[in-house]
């Protein structure tokens, strides 16, 4: 069993070889000997295979010998489930060739057959001899005779004649010996070959159309009769004169088609049906099924040239006749299925005419091909026609868009059949999702099988590679890597190794981004450089196709430096992908090849990506880099002290840049200044780089994290603030402020001290009005600095420190925080003033930056306004909840680094979020993703803000008026609350605090958080991954109803479970308790409506559960509740209590698959505890759970046909054909006494008998993967480069080109025109002639002259 594809060139035989035949005398013209004969001689001269029929194979004792073969046609084998084809090569110098039909017909495909103009043998599908008419015998050769009998023979030396491939037949008396049988016959007979028959009825006239029938797919009878439909009576078998078939010929250098074994076709479980004969009497209820093939080997695909035969080939056809299945295969045609007709297009246009086959529209891919068939149940019979499901419809078949054959050795021998074992890639024919095939994927494959490397192994455990692959061929021509085809079938063949230079490592290697290996260049010896006029060069050799050096030949981290000093580094068209920062210590320049796909360099050695718009390494000496506009990215090597202009015109043209490693200056345009300082102050704080504007003089600016100092006379002059903050405080350090610092910032009070200096225009064309300090005694000198500088439009703020320590300013009436003292834990927006609590309005920019003890905030409706920074660097804060309920403004980077954060909420209307400020991806907090909660209906959100969206099915599921937070017992749980509607659950009472959203912080004594009993819901993820130990107070919570999707998932929490609400329904969702502490699981008290999928899955220390009542459906059984694996990774439970005398229902993840409470390997030490007097009843019921199946189905082979078709179909390939059915049964029956038994101990029964698991010894079924082996790779690795021509050839190749007129290629020599792939690069050579160190092929003379490959 294997895939049968056929690889050769063009002009071959039979396995090379001719027929011989032998003429016995004369005898009717229908005898069953001639139609044996002519079947041998019509399939071998119109290029198909040999698959005797009817009275044909009943001749045993005819054979037809092809020399020097093994392989015989006709050999005694009476068991027709076993395939006959034989592999066949058309010939491509036969004189007629037409081209296939492709367009509609109005006629019936296998009934409008009209009569041909001459005379010829035919032999139909009913597998008769119509007749065998007379020959034009050639001059000198002896002659066919009408009525002539040919017996088959197997001896060359006693025929009379020669067969000899070609369009039309040709015999020849033989001379003696098999040499000479073997193509020395110089004057044949020719004997032109007659069509066959394309439905089994050929007559004279044209016969009437079928009608349609009432058939819906079923309906029979006994043999000989049909019901359902109205019949058609089949023509009398007459003879008939049609021309010689013109099949077209495969010109794509590509092998012909290979048809699969008729054993009914290909099917797994087909093996334990039978192959139906109309001997058979059928019950009246049995159902006719033919429906499309999904196999990729036998799927038909677009481009394909076929025949009726080809498309029953990629249909299952079959009768399901009480327990037993009865099929049909291509060799029923005529006899019991006929095709009327097909269609590509849904049924737009029909084609109904096969006498010259059809070629599938190349544009067919991707789309079904409708077919119009009829069937009968004896050959003398009415046709019934088919509908699937009744109706109008056709039976489907998928157009595959192509058929991609990828190979892991060269073919070089004519006639060779394509092993499954060198085919690297499974999904042989291609559909929508994969137009598209990365051979990159596959070359792990092919370096398993050249190295013997186990599947298993992680690519960073595999030894260095010493050769390289240089890819895949078609037709001579290398393919892209990312290889795309139109329609039609495609094999790829590799071409040559190279060898890997010593001084180079080299590694299969999975990159970033990527999921399969590539060549990959991870280390080199000084003696790889060669040397010019400055530092070595570093020369990549071709098709190596990744670079990411290492620190050593195993550690992932990247190099931060080349080994050796390199001066310029070489990169060849191959390479597809570069870590940068494991190369960007290159001193002068990076130098790509022109071609390649992926990368590029600038003339100042600058590599970059293709489209130039990503500056990836820039050459160390390369000290002054200009950016142009368009560039997004560029990464400078590291602690780069150069000068890097930007030449971007607008803010948003402004490219992102690592300036975290510039030790330099950077240049831009006046007008982006601001900008600038803006978009990288934050990245270039403390780097010491100073920035100036292009065209603007000398002057030079540090840049910090929103301002710019320069250094005059020693001091610190604050040249720029740029900022949204209203109240800034002065940047430690700063000892001087400029003319103009504060222009077009938003500061409105500025927090100073004694010791700075101001300059007459400090605060010129700016908004600053106010300023203050902390200490009240620096007033005083501050206020005669300014006096001194001429400062007069400024005045002092009124400012302050609470009584609690907190630093506050008053403006316009109102309290702003400033800064707070340290080991404040939370903060509720009051501060002490003169020991009044006072309600807040604002926080300043930075006022609790860095505070880490700080771990809860719920801010009042007057705040308004948290500023820049303002909670910055908090590490310990994991909620806040914002009060406002008109409007509030976050500043950026106010919650910056809070690390630990798990929800903020807000019950604004109306929320801005300065400057876009991205809350969640800035804050760093991993647990934060969907907390953060607003109201429904409220504006200014961005899509990380989520809303409560009721499910509108439950009952007190209602919109959510107002967030509010919830001390239970030192912990912050969020609600949602809506007072103003009543429950529906419970009459008399409002839903105030109905839903946990999110829970913060951890209890405090005694470890129980105590939600109030007000609680109906826990919201999906409210407790997970809360890492603290805790417990819910379960006995005190009267009303919750539902505990949604992972609400414990991953959290401490620990003890016993036990809801006590009984009054309801109670809903557990998916995961609610996965990977919790848990020991006990008490349901017993409640009435779960649905328990979900890992519920409780994964909890270590899970001892029991208990499940008490279970809600019933609408027929009054009890609902499905517990999925599959619902207690996997619980290894410590031991018991599972079922309160109800009615067994509770088991769910399985699909039909058909056995149930396991944890995952089969604990379920035995589980013991399951029923109500006493019940055990039988469980036991019935859970059985075929476990199994998988109900007895009935065992015993009517639903069980085994599941088995084979499905979940053991992917192994069929690794069995010897005549052992897969004892496997598959051996798998049923095991798999059947191992589920009953896992219930068994579970349940303390006695456990029946179990055998071995065959699975586990497949070897003795007769399995072989055919990926274990290696395969056998001819490779010899020259040490030194052979000459290599300008164009890639060596010389060698050269002189066989001319003498020869043709192109050597390294897998075969193509004889005729080549016609490139579209995927082949413009003027590329073929395969072997394109690199050093290569292995040149070997000189034929087979090649036609004036090929030109």
């Amino acid at each position: 069993m294997g895939l049968k594809e056929l690889y050769t060139a063009t002009g071959a035989k039979i396995f090379g070889t001719a027929s011989t035949v032998k003429t016995i005398g004369a005898a009717a013209a229908a005898s069953a000997v001639i139609a044996g004969a002519a079947a041998g001689v019509h399939a071998f001269t119109n290029g198909r295979d040999f698959t005797p029929d009817g009275a044909g194979r009943a001749i045993r004792t005819n054979q037809v010998h092809f020399d020097g073969s093994e392989n015989t046609i006709g050999k005694q084998d009476e068991q027709t489930k076993n395939g006959e084809s034989e592999i066949y090569e058309r010939d491509e110098s036969a004189e007629e060739k037409q081209k296939p039909q492709t367009g509609g017909s109005a006629s019936y495909l296998f009934e409008n057959v009209k009569q041909q103009e001459k005379p010829s043998g035919l032999l139909d599908r009913d597998g008769t001899a119509a007749a065998i008419a007379g020959t034009v015998p050639t001059a000198g050769a002896a002659s066919v005779q009408p009525g002539t009998v040919l017996d088959i023979v197997k001896d060359p030396a006693a025929a009379d004649f020669v067969l000899q491939p070609g369009n039309a037949a040709q015999a020849a008396p033989p001379t003696g010996s098999d040499a000479a049988n073997s193509g020395g016959n110089t004057a044949q007979p020719s004997v032109t070959p007659a069509n066959p028959s394309t439905g089994g009825d050929t007559a004279p006239n044209q016969p009437s159309r079928p009608t349609t029938s009432d058939s819906n797919g079923g309906g029979s009878s006994a043999s000989g009769g049909e019901s359902g439909g109205t019949a058609t009576p089949d023509a009398p078998v007459t003879p008939v004169t049609p021309t010689a078939p013109n099949k077209p010929q495969q010109t794509d250098g590509k092998p012909p088609e290979q048809s699969s074994e008729e054993k009914g076709p290909d099917i797994p479980w087909f093996d334990s049906g039978t192959r139906y004969d109309g001997t058979v009497t059928l019950p009246s209820d049995s159902k006719v099924t033919i429906v499309g093939r999904i196999d990729s080997t036998d799927a038909l695909y677009a481009g394909q040239v076929v025949n009726d035969a080809d498309i029953v080939r990629a249909l299952y056809a079959y009768v399901m006749a009480g327990e037993k299945i009865y099929y049909w295969t291509s060799s029923d045609l005529g006899k019991y299925i006929r095709i009327n007709r097909v269609s590509f297009d849904r049924g737009k246009t029909w084609l109904t005419d096969f006498s010259n086959n059809i070629e599938i529209p190349k544009n067919a891919g991707d789309q079904s091909m409708q077919n119009d068939m009829s069937y009968r149940f004896s050959e003398n019979g009415a046709w019934t026609e088919y509908r699937p499901g009744g109706g109008n419809s056709y039976i489907d078949c998928t157009v595959a868009p192509h058929r991609i054959l990828v190979l892991g050795r060269e073919l070089t021998d004519k006639d060779t059949e394509i092993p499954l074992d060198i085919v690297l890639n499974s999904d042989y024919s291609y559909n929508e999702f994969s137009r598209r095939l990365n051979l990159f994927a596959l070359q792990r494959r092919l370096y398993e099988k050249l190295y013997g490397w186990d599947s298993g192994t992680a690519y960073d455990e595999l030894p260095p590679i010493d050769r390289l692959f240089s890819g895949w061929t078609e037709d001579g021509r290398r393919v892209s890597w990312d290889y795309t085809c139109d329609g039609g079938r495609h094999v790829l063949q590799p071409s040559d190794f190279v060898k890997v230079p010593e001084n180079l490592t080299v590694r299969l290697k999975i990159n970033k981004g990527m999921t399969y290996e590539l060549q990959t260049l991870t280390g080199f010896d000084e003696s790889a450089l060669t040397e010019d006029e400055g530092y070595g060069t570093l020369t990549i050799p071709e098709y190596v196709q990744a670079v990411a050096f290492e620190t050593d030949g195993r550690e992932e981290s990247p190099a931060t430096y080349l080994p050796f000093v390199v001066g310029t580094m070489e990169i060849p068209a191959s390479v597809v992908y570069i870590k940068p920062d494991s190369i960007s210590s290159v001193l002068d320049a990076y130098h790509v090849a022109e071609d390649n796909e992926y990368y590029a360099s600038t003339e100042d050695g600058i590599l970059t990506g293709r489209d130039g718009t990503e500056y990836l390494a820039i050459p160390e000496n390369n000290w002054d880099v200009t950016v142009p506009e368009g560039v997004t990215s560029v990464r400078l090597p590291e602690s780069y002290c150069g000068t890097v202009t930007l030449m971007a015109q607008s803010e948003d043209r402004l490219p992102s840049i690592n300036f975290e490693e510039l030790h330099g200056s950077v240049k831009v345009q006046p007008e982006l200044l601001n900008a600038f300082v803006t978009k990288y102050g934050r990245q270039l704080d403390g780097t010491g780089t100073t920035v100036s504007v292009v065209d603007g003089g000398d002057a030079k600016y540090e840049v910090h994290d929103g301002y710019l100092t320069h250094q005059e006379d020693g001091a610190a002059v604050l040249d720029r603030v740029v900022t949204d903050a209203e109240i800034y405080r002065l940047p430690q350090g700063v000892d001087r402020i400029a003319a103009n610092a504060f222009a077009g910032s938003s500061v409105k009070i500025l927090i100073t001290d004694a010791k700075t200096s101001y300059a007459a225009d400090s605060f010129k064309d700016s908004m600053v009005s106010y300023v203050t300090c902390e200490d009240e005694t620096q007033k005083a000198e501050i206020n005669k600095k300014l006096k001194e500088a001429g400062v007069a439009e400024v005045e002092f703020a009124a400012s302050g420190t609470s009584d609690d320590g907190c630093f506050y300013v008053k403006s316009d009436g109102k309290i702003v925080v400033v800064n707070v003292p340290d080991g404040i834990s939370e903060y509720y927006g009051e501060i002490i003033i003169d020991g009044g609590k006072k309600t807040v309005d604002s926080i300043a920019a930075h006022a609790f930056d860095g505070c880490t003890t700080l771990k809860y905030v719920s801010l009042p409706e007057t705040v308004k306004t948290v500023g820049v920074s303002a909670f910055k660097n908090c590490t310990a804060l994991s909620g806040v909840l914002l009060g406002s309920e008109d409007s509030v403004t976050i500043m950026e980077h106010a919650f910056n680094n809070c690390t630990n954060l798990r929800f903020i909420a807000s019950n604004a209307k109306n929320m801005e979020l300065k400057n876009g400020y991205d809350i969640l991806s800035e804050s760093g907090s991993e647990t934060l993703y969907g907390q953060l909660w607003c109201l429904a209906g409220s504006k200014g959100f961005d899509d990380s803000w989520s809303c409560y969206e009721p499910r509108s099915d439950w009952r007190d599921e209602t919109d959510i008026a107002e967030l509010r937070v919830i001390d239970c017992n030192g912990a912050n749980v969020l609600y949602g609350c809506n007072t103003e509607d009543e429950s529906k659950l419970w009459e008399g009472s409002r839903l105030d605090s109905w839903i946990a959203l999110r829970a913060a912080g951890s209890p405090a004594e005694g470890g129980t958080i105590t939600l109030p009993e007000t609680t109906i819901a826990i919201n999906n993820y409210c407790f997970a991954q809360l890492d603290c130990a805790f417990t819910i107070n379960w006995e005190e919570l009267p009303r919750l109803v539902r505990i949604y999707d992972s609400a414990f998932a991953q959290s401490g929490l620990t003890g016993v479970i036990h809801p006590v609400q009984s009054t309801y329904m109670m809903l557990l969702r998916n995961a609610a308790f996965y990977q919790t502490n848990i020991v006990e699981a008490d349901f017993s008290d409640v009435s779960l409506e649905e328990y979900g999928e890992s519920a409780l899955a994964d909890c270590k220390q899970l001892q029991s559960v208990s499940f008490g009542w279970v809600c019933r459906k609408s027929d009054g059984k009890f609902m499905s509740i517990i999925p599959n694996g619902s207690f996997y990774g619980c290894d410590a439970l031991t018991d599972l209590y079922f309160t109800t005398e009615e067994p509770i229902g088991l769910l399985t993840w699909y039909p058909h698959a056995p149930f396991q409470f944890a995952d089969g390997i604990y379920d035995r030490n589980i013991r399951i505890h029923v109500p006493e007097g019940c055990e039988e009843a469980y036991f019935r019921a859970w059985k075929p759970m476990f199994i998988g199946y109900t007895d009935e189905e065992i015993e009517n082979g639903t069980y085994y046909i599941d088995m084979s078709m499905s979940q053991l179909s992917w192994m069929e390939w690794y069995f010897l054909e005549d052992r897969w059915p004892e496997f598959v049964q051996a798998v049923c029956d095991y798999r059947a006494i191992h589920g009953e038994n896992n219930l068994r101990a579970m349940m303390g029964m006695e456990p029946l008998e179990e055998p071995e698991n065959p699975e586990e010894h497949k070897e003795d079924y007769g399995y072989a993967d055919p990926f274990g082996g290696d395969i056998e790779l001819d490779i010899e690795i020259p040490d030194e480069n052979p000459d290599i021509t300008q164009d890639g050839q060596t010389a060698a190749d050269e002189t066989a080109a001319d003498e020869t007129g043709s192109e050597t290629i390294s897998s075969e020599t193509v004889t005729g025109e080549s016609t490139p792939s579209a995927d082949a690069p413009d003027g590329e050579d073929s395969a072997s002639a394109d690199t050093n160190d290569t292995v040149p092929a070997p000189e034929t003379n087979d090649a036609a002259e004036g090929e030109d490959t």
